[in-house]
């Protein structure tokens, strides 16, 4: 098959070539299109046919070889599968045999057993009147001891329930002995194992190992079957030996495979892992070292499979292992039992004489399929052949009818008749030759329409167009660029006056390469004068217009107006870098121009200044935002008009200003300072208002810096430090410990927030105060202390501020005033003092806190929650924070006195001290500051003042209480003026909650009663 394909194929493409070369050379001249048909069509049928034939071929040839190796793959594994089912079979034959000949077995001794014992019964129930139980045990037992069985291996026991041996045919010398703890080589108590057996169910197995007559060896194993003899109080057995019985039970089934061995293909085997065969070829000898004539070891291979759990092993049969030699396929599985393997194996060559046999059948059936397919290729070529004739004939007509009709075309324009052509192909050709007419006319018609659209677009269009020539004439403009170009119309060419002069050169540099066909479009932007002589910003775009001949005819020139779009971005591109409200620099472009000041060399006397509007906020909230907005655009203008002038002046944020300036020769920073100073804060007037603004300035010399943002950074500490009030002239110069003060705020900040999280860190220490007339307990004040798990105790001095400067103070009370409340509810519980309203509780509020618009809403829960009575409570509030808001303050206070809540005016006389709003305030107590206290003994200034505000307050009805009162003198001062109540250290030192106790158990004890 495959000679006769490759023949085919040599023989076939070089005809097939040489016929295609006659035609194609045949044709290269004009000639009839009948026979160059004709040749084609016999290239076609030749090439055609010889590659059907060599298709047909090379299909029946893979068939054939895809069957051939399919019929193989078949055989073989039908040899596999039946090698397979063949081993499998001797496996479960063996299994089966000894697992029946094991059931045999236990059979055979039960039934032995069975036997003996009614042997037994017989004889006790024949004498048991006649003798005693020992005579008639004895009895028993003689009788039984001569029976044997199994060739000698078999015997009979029996042995009490308390284990005494009554029969050990086998050893007699144990016979009376207790055999209850013996015990085999592998453990077990075989004795005990019987008793139990004799209990429970009368009867059983038991497998252990002893020794075997003839042998003084205890190791042989031993399956035992015993039954109880109640009239003995003893059981009655006897065993067999294992290892005896299973060489018989191998030794059967060896010989019943044997007799299966027989002739043919088809054969099974089997032999010990040492390599002795056990049946099959070359039984009884060891074949262990045999080899194939490939070099294999047969039975090493096999032993090597079967110990893998099974499969095949594909050897060449050697002389040694059998008759004749030749290949043969095993399978072999594994026999652990027996220490050995089984298995079965077929003659291959039996397999292969079936699988000749059929592919010479298959061989047949392709011959005839072959034939077949010749005898139709034969007869496809001749109907080819005739058809390529006929159609040959009605081309030469058809071509005739057209070639007539295409002629008439020629000549008159007429379209193509065409009813008497047959061929689509043809009348496709007269139907194109009919649409070409058609589409002529038409693109004539759409040609000139399109001219007229194109002149109406440009004219239309929302743009400045025009059409130049290379010699810049303008051969068409639309009414756009007519009305914004001053051009002559008479005269109607591109002039340079018409350009700025940077314009020019651009539109001019890209007009000439275009001309030259370097550029085929460009785009800028350029400045024109229109005809009122204004300058435009216009977006221009040229492109070039080719001829038929592909060189460029024409210029189009594009223009849109983008003044008010540049104008837009300039004044965007202004924003990015200005604050629109001052006009100043903002943030970032003020940054940029400091790294850019500060990369070169920077001089000694060039100093950093920021500014900041004091209570800016406050002017805001009172005069409105419009206000605000003017203060900070005369604030800017001023800063502007500074001398010297500033090399940088900006905005920073709301009300936060900087310039950069070179420092007088005459004048130290301070000075300087000053100066600007008294510039800024000059009194501004915007319609009926007249504003006084303060500042609060910082410095630093921008000599020791070389970054910006360490240098706005420390200009920022400096200005915070001037708000926080440590530094009362308004002005700072940045020193580096500022930076370690800043970095303990910050770090202390972090606490606080942290502690804020975790209240339990925060305690309540309390200072009591006293009544002067009469001398009893009139309440205490609640002081907050902080007990950090770090840095340990921390001074309200020193957290309190900070927590209003860092909007920490509201969280920070309301957890002061729900842990005072949480107290006065245990205080409330336990003293009577407190419980008949004779002492109150204060509590300080800060201004922050005052002013939130739940601060009565939580007021009321809060003593909701602990019950309280609203008498035993006093709220303590600077003067300062109520002056803030003045009508805010009044609503507060009147809604807290209308709850039952006392009001103490807190530190009265560091702030307004305005003594006209405290009748409108309506408030119960002032608290003199202890700094009007501590010099009352001393100088009549402070004594002549608490005395005004002590007669003031007593025609208000107000209480007195005087703050810091340290020592005696100031005491007898206090009770001179007629103070009506001192708090101080003189009196109690705040002191943790368990100090109280003494206080509010004996209100009436004054502290100071023996100096009296």
């Amino acid at each position: 098959m495959i000679s006769f394909s490759s023949t085919w194929m040599l023989v076939m493409i070089p005809a097939v070539i040489l016929l295609a070369t006659a035609v194609l050379f045949g044709s290269r001249h004009h000639g009839s299109l009948r026979h160059l048909t004709w040749r084609w069509n016999l290239l076609f049928i030749v090439a055609a046919l010889g590659f059907l034939s060599f298709y047909t071929l090379q299909t029946y040839q893979q068939q054939f070889h895809r069957r051939t190796e399919q019929i193989e793959q078949e055989f073989l594994q039908q040899a596999r599968d039946q090698v397979r089912q063949r081993a499998s079979f001797v496996h479960d034959l063996i299994l089966d045999e000894k697992k029946g000949s094991e059931q045999q077995l236990k059979q055979s001794l039960r039934q032995t057993v069975l036997q003996a014992v009614h042997l037994a019964e017989t004889l006790i129930a024949r004498y048991q009147n006649q003798m005693d139980s020992v005579e008639l045990t004895r009895l028993v037992v003689e009788s039984l001891r001569p029976l044997r069985y199994r060739n000698g291996r078999g015997y009979l026991f029996a042995t009490r329930l308390d284990g005494t041996e009554l029969l050990f045919a086998d050893h007699p010398e144990y016979e009376g002995r207790n055999m209850v703890d013996m015990q085999d080589q592998d453990g077990v108590f075989y004795v005990r194992e019987m008793i139990r057996l004799s209990r429970q169910k009368g009867e059983g197995f038991v497998s252990y190992r002893i020794s075997q007559p003839g042998d003084t060896g205890w190791h042989h194993k031993k399956i035992a079957y015993i039954h109880y003899v109640p009239e003995l109080k003893a059981f009655i057995g006897t065993g067999e030996y294992l290892q005896s019985f299973e060489r018989e039970v191998q030794q059967k089934i060896i010989d019943k495979l044997d007799r299966l061995v027989g002739e043919g293909p088809l054969s099974i085997f089997g032999a010990s892992y040492e390599g002795t065969s056990l049946f099959g070829p070359a039984k009884g000898k060891n074949v262990l070292n045999v080899q194939d004539n490939n070099g294999i070891f047969v039975v090493h291979e096999l032993i090597r499979t079967a110990k893998k759990g099974g499969g095949f092993v594909r050897y060449e049969m050697p002389d040694s292992l059998g008759k004749g030699h030749y290949e043969k396929i095993s399978y072999c599985l594994p026999l652990e039992m027996w220490n050995c393997y089984v298995g079965a194996g077929i003659d291959l060559s039996f397999v292969h004489q079936n699988i000749a046999c059929a592919r010479q059948a298959l061989m047949t059936s392709l011959r005839s399929q072959i034939a077949q397919g010749a005898l139709f290729i034969v007869v496809l070529g001749f109907i080819l052949w005739a058809v390529g004739q006929r159609l040959s004939r009605s081309i030469k007509d058809n071509v005739t009818v057209l070639n007539r009709a295409l002629e008439t075309v020629a000549g008159d324009g007429r379209e193509v008749e065409l009813d008497d052509v047959k061929f689509d192909e043809f009348i496709a050709i007269g139907q194109a030759a009919n649409r070409m007419l058609e589409q002529r006319r038409i693109a004539e018609d759409e040609l000139n329409d399109t001219r007229l659209r194109f002149r109406t677009a440009l004219e239309r269009a929302p743009l400045m167009v025009a059409l130049v020539d290379p010699q810049r004439y303008i051969l068409f403009s639309n009414s756009m660029w007519n009305d914004a170009v001053p051009m002559d119309v008479c005269a109607a060419h591109l002039e340079a006056h018409w350009f700025s002069e940077a314009s020019w050169v651009k539109f001019d540099t890209a007009f000439d390469q275009m001309v030259k066909g370097r550029l085929q479009q460009e785009r800028f932007d350029i400045c024109l004068k229109n005809v009122q002589g204004e300058k435009r910003y216009y977006d221009m775009a040229l492109a070039t217009i080719q001829n038929a001949d592909g060189e460029n005819s024409s210029i189009l020139v594009m223009a849109r107006d983008i003044t008010e779009r540049r104008q837009a971005e300039e004044r965007l591109t202004w924003l990015a870098h200005y604050d629109a409200l001052t006009g100043l620099a903002h943030r970032n472009y003020a940054k940029e121009q400091l790294e850019q000041m500060l990369t070169g060399e920077v001089a000694d006397d060039l100093w950093l200044l920021m500014f900041d509007i004091n209570r800016f906020k406050r002017i805001n909230e009172v005069y409105g935002h419009a206000m605000g907005d003017f203060v900070l655009k005369e604030l800017a203008q001023r800063l502007q008009s500074l001398q010297p002038s500033p090399r940088i002046s900006a905005r920073l944020s709301s009300n936060e200003f900087i310039i950069v300036i070179s420092l007088p020769d005459d004048e130290s920073i301070d000075e300087t300072v000053e100066r600007f100073k008294a510039v800024l804060c000059a009194p501004l007037q915007c319609n009926d208002n007249r504003l006084v603004v303060d500042t609060r300035i910082s410095g630093v010399c921008c000599h020791q810096v070389e970054d910006a943002a360490e240098l706005l950074h420390r200009a920022d500490v400096a200005l915070r430090e001037v708000k926080e009030g440590r530094h009362t002239q308004g002005f700072m110069v940045y020193d580096e410990r500022l930076d370690q003060i800043y970095q303990e705020n910050e770090l202390l900040e972090k606490a606080l927030r942290l502690a804020l999280q975790s209240p339990e860190q925060f305690q309540l220490h309390f200072q009591p105060i006293w009544s002067l007339n009469p001398q009893h307990l009139k309440g205490f004040e609640a002081l907050v202390r902080w007990q950090h798990p770090t840095f340990g105790l921390i001074s309200p001095a020193r957290f309190i501020p900070l927590a209003e400067q860092r909007a920490l103070i509201v969280p920070l009370g309301q957890i002061i005033f729900k842990r005072a409340c949480e107290t006065l509810a245990q205080w409330l519980k336990r003293y009577p003092t407190v419980q008949q309203g004779m002492v109150r509780l204060s509590v300080n509020m800060a201004p922050q806190q005052f002013v939130t618009e739940n601060f009565i809403e939580e007021i009321e829960a809060t003593l909701e929650l602990w019950s309280l009575p609203p008498e035993i409570l006093c709220i303590e509030i600077t003067e300062t924070s109520l002056m803030e808001d003045p009508e805010l303050a009044i609503q507060r206070i009147r809604a807290l006195k209308e709850m039952g809540i006392a009001i103490s005016i807190d530190d009265f006389g560091t702030g307004y001290s305005s003594l006209s709003y405290l009748q409108q305030f309506d408030v119960d107590i002032i608290k003199l500051d202890r700094s009007l206290v501590v010099n009352i003994a001393e100088t009549h200034s402070a004594q002549r003042i608490i005395d005004a505000v002590v007669r003031l307050g007593h025609d208000l009805d107000l209480t007195i209480v005087a703050e810091g009162v340290e020592t005696f003198d100031q005491l007898q001062q206090l009770r001179k003026l007629n103070c009506d109540a001192i708090q101080g250290y003189l009196t109690g030192k705040p002191c943790p909650i368990e100090g109280v106790h003494d206080w509010l158990s004996a209100p009436e004890k004054f502290p100071l009663s023996r100096l009296d």
